[in-house]
This record gives structure tokens, sequence and C-alpha cells, in this order.
């Protein structure tokens, strides 16, 4: 997207109007689709836990076991976990 106003940016502005507003939304909406094309073949993508490959069954148990914890306020007796 290129965007190119000449001439018409020397008009003057007072107070009330400004004859600006539209060049400078038109820059912004050019400088936005900028970066996010350049994030999009710039960036890569991963998977939801692409990069945990050491998180096992064990640990989501445990880290099920303390969100009862934190959540509950108490500890969880009946649970099978070994600390």
């Amino acid at each position: 997207m290129q965007v190119s106003y000449t001439g018409e940016l020397n008009n003057t502005c007072d107070v009330l109007s400004c004859v600006h507003w539209a060049y400078i939304n038109d820059y912004y909406r050019a400088i936005v689709t900028s970066l996010q094309m350049s994030m999009n073949e710039c960036i890569p993508v991963l998977r939801h836990g692409a990069l945990k490959p050491y998180w096992c069954e064990e640990l989501q148990e445990l880290k099920k076991v303390q969100l009862m914890r934190i959540t509950y306020g108490c500890y969880v007796i009946d649970h099978e976990v070994e600390l």
C-alpha cells in the first residue's frame, strides 16, 4: 500500500477543523498494514504445547492439584499424587 500526498499537505488548519486528519489516518492504516504483513511473513506460528517436550502426565496431575490448592485454599487429601 503506497500513500502519497503532494501539494495538499500545505493547507492550513485552525483549531476547529483540520484537513490533515484523513492523511494522518491513511498513513496510520498503511503503517499498521505493513506491520501486519511483516508479522505474517516473519513471525513463526507454533501449535499449543510445541515448546513443552518435558511435560508429562505426572506434571499435569501436579499442576491440577496445585490449581485446586490455590483456587480453594485447601490441601487435596484424597489424591494419589506423590509430592
